[in-house]
C-alpha cells in the first residue's frame, strides 16, 4: 500500500492536471464563443470548414451560441477541480459532479462532431480540439473515480 506522502502528492498531481484541463477548455471555449460574434477573429490553418460549422444552424441552441454553453461547462468543471483540491470535506462529491459533468460533455459533443461528418460536412479544428480536451479529461476523471470507489479490494478510499 503507498504511503500517505505519495498518494497525497499523486493525488495533488492529479488535481493539477484538472486544473491544467479546465484551463484549456475555458481557452478553446472562450476563443470559439469570441470568433461566434467576430467572425473575422476565426483561424482555420488544418483543416477547411471552421466557417462552415461556426455559421451552420447548430451553432447555436435559441439565441445562445454552443460554444458559449461549453464556455460556461468549462467555467463550471474547473471550479468543481479548484473546489475538490482545496475543500478536503467536498473532494469525493465535486470529484462526482465534474465526472458527470465531463460524461455528458463528452456525450453532447459526439452529438455535435457527429453533425459536423454527417449532417454538415465540415470539420472545425477547434471544435475538435475542444473535443480532445473533455475527453482526456474525462478519461482521467473517470479512472480517477473507478480508483476512489474500488480501491483496496472495494473498500471507497476518498482520494
Amino acid at each position: 500500500m503507498p504511503s500517505a506522502d505519495s498518494s497525497a502528492t499523486y493525488r495533488r498531481s492529479l488535481d493539477w492536471i484538472a486544473i491544467a484541463a479546465g484551463i484549456l477548455a475555458i481557452l478553446v471555449a472562450g476563443y470559439l464563443t469570441i470568433v461566434h460574434y467576430q467572425d473575422g477573429l476565426l483561424v482555420c490553418s488544418v483543416v477547411e470548414g471552421c466557417e462552415t460549422v461556426q455559421q451552420s444552424e447548430y451553432a447555436e441552441i435559441g439565441p445562445f451560441p454552443v460554444a458559449l454553453l461549453g464556455l460556461l461547462a468549462s467555467v463550471a468543471m474547473l471550479a468543481l477541480a479548484v473546489l475538490r483540491m482545496k475543500v478536503p470535506g467536498y473532494r469525493f462529491a465535486a470529484g462526482a459532479a465534474l465526472f458527470g459533468m465531463l460524461l455528458a460533455s463528452v456525450l453532447y459533443l459526439g452529438y455535435l462532431t457527429y453533425l459536423e461528418l454527417v449532417v454538415i460536412d465540415a470539420i472545425c479544428q477547434w471544435c475538435v480540439t475542444y473535443f480532445g480536451i473533455v475527453l482526456i479529461w474525462a478519461i482521467l476523471e473517470g479512472w480517477r473515480m473507478w480508483r476512489n470507489l474500488f480501491a483496496d479490494g472495494g473498500e471507497f478510499e476518498e482520494d
